[in-house]
């Protein structure tokens, strides 16, 4: 009798497992049909993985594990310059280069600032001769660390030419100027990017006296990176300072650099009280470089807040604009609304208003416009339409008209106060515009003989006291503003 033969069922061996072995025999009976295709494809495999743990691999290991990426590529350029930083950050806390006395410290001071906003990577190493006297043990110490990262630094070149922080790393570390100072230019000449070659080169043309390098270096920076304008701009500061800076700062600006703009508005940061700006606006406008309005505001109200005074940014203003816009000057400009509001404080000022639209209405039969507010749905916050003005003491009338039909707890009122306090000289009464013709207004001013009060600020605003007061609906229109003097009451009598 035959024994009994077990039949492997179906179910046995799992979908997944038989076409796994599957797979192994078409893979077995295909490399004992085609040997030498199967060596060949091995071995192209083997090559492609040799060159990416010599390649890629090194490259993406560089930064992180630069030692291990040197022992898959011994010349991997990445890796020897994260290891001459390495280097040079473990000689302690990074500082600014030492400086040289000048005759102002503000460049110093921002000099040193500027490398708080730069990478941990783009620290510079200290100088050797900076801080406390060291032993000779640290000096020599020191001395082993800068021949490191020079040694791997110029490892690094050779292999890369074109790397750029390497050659900052040698000028960084090099204790010969002349060497440091061609390394940071080469560094710079390879990417625009490298701060600390910028702003190296900046405080060594400082240094040494040449105001076309400083600027040179300042439009890079500018350029290349904006987190460090405010840095960079102490050394232009500084130029406006001397004739010679002035002469060659003004020659860069005429060019319309990028960075004007932002230059000549942070003037007034800076350099609110001096009279340098005054010297290079009058320098720029001798040279037919006319400042726009965008251009001088932001000084003139940075001047008028660090003087408390309109009085000499008024001057300042008066000194820049041209002969022919000097005939057509008065106390108050721009009564008529004739010209669009430029944002001079010397002029109408629109300040921002929510549920508030103001336009100018030109009139048909008569030159100017008229001021037209229109009030939204809801609370409305009106900002203001001001003006500084220079009344001298004496007793006048502001007047005008009024028209529109505002519905509102608190109506628009006409203020002059004195500049740069609070204290009022005349103010109008309520106005809500006249549904049917036009209304005039009038109100008396009064400036007192006060050095208080050499300035005035009139401002048309609207009179709410809470906030429940601060809603209105439909219109007004102001139009015909003048201010006309008054005789003395005691002449009068």
């Amino acid at each position: 009798m035959k024994p009994h033969r077990r039949t492997r069922r179906p179910h046995d061996a799992s979908p997944e497992r038989r076409a796994r072995r599957s797979w192994f025999r078409h893979m077995r009976d295909a490399i004992r049909s085609h040997r030498l295709r199967a060596a060949a494809l091995a071995l192209t495999g083997l090559a492609l993985a040799a060159f990416v743990f010599t390649t890629s691999m090194p490259l993406a290991l560089a930064e992180r594990h630069p030692r291990l990426s040197l022992l898959l590529s011994p010349h991997n350029a990445k890796a020897l310059v994260a290891l001459a930083r390495e280097a040079r950050n473990t000689g302690g806390a990074p500082s600014a280069p030492a400086a040289q006395e000048t005759p102002s410290e503000q460049p110093e001071e921002q000099h040193a600032g500027a490398w708080a906003d730069l990478t941990a990577a783009e620290q510079p190493v200290p100088p050797a001769d900076q801080g406390a006297p060291r032993s000779d043990g640290s000096k020599a110490s020191d001395q082993k660390r800068r021949d490191t990262i020079l040694k791997l630094a110029a490892q690094a070149i050779r292999k890369a030419p074109l790397n750029a922080e390497a050659y900052r790393l040698i000028g960084e570390a090099a204790t010969d100027d002349g060497q440091a100072r061609q390394s940071m230019t080469d560094a710079l000449a390879r990417s625009r990017r490298e701060a600390i070659a910028a702003l190296w080169l900046a405080h060594h043309a400082y240094e040494r006296g040449d105001w076309s390098g400083v600027i040179q270096m300042a439009d890079t920076i500018f350029r290349a990176r904006p987190s460090l304008n405010r840095f960079v701009a102490g050394y232009l500061n500084f130029l406006t300072t001397i004739p010679e800076g002035r002469e060659k700062l003004t020659a860069a600006l005429k060019a319309q650099p990028s960075w004007r703009l932002g230059f000549l508005r942070g003037l007034g940061t800076q350099l609110a009280g001096s009279d340098a700006p005054l010297a290079l606006f009058q320098q720029m406008k001798q040279a037919g470089d006319t400042l726009t309005d965008q251009e001088l505001v932001p000084f003139l109200d940075a001047h008028m807040r660090a003087t408390k005074s309109a009085t000499s940014a008024y001057n300042i203003w008066l000194q820049l604009l041209p002969v022919e816009r000097l005939e057509t000057l008065k106390s108050v400009n721009n009564l008529d609304f004739s010209t669009e509001p430029g944002g001079l404080p010397f002029d109408w000022r629109v300040a921002s208003s929510r549920g508030v639209y103001v336009d100018f209405q030109r009139h048909v039969d008569k030159p100017g416009r008229a001021l037209h507010l229109r009030f939204g749905v809801g609370q409305l916050k009106f900002g203001g339409i001001s003006q500084v003005i220079f009344l001298t003491p004496g007793h006048y009338r502001f007047e005008g008209r009024q028209q529109g039909r505002m519905t509102a707890r608190r109506g628009m009122r006409w203020r002059i106060a004195c500049f740069p306090g609070a204290r009022v000289v005349g103010e109008s009464d309520q106005l809500m515009g006249a549904p049917r013709d036009a209304r005039n207004f009038y109100f008396d001013v009064v400036v007192p003989d006060d050095p208080a009060c050499e300035a005035q600020t009139v401002r048309l605003l609207h009179d709410a006291r809470s906030p429940s007061e601060q809603y209105a609906s439909g219109d007004i229109t102001f139009d015909q503003l003048k201010i006309g003097r008054l005789p003395d009451p005691a002449a009068r009598e």
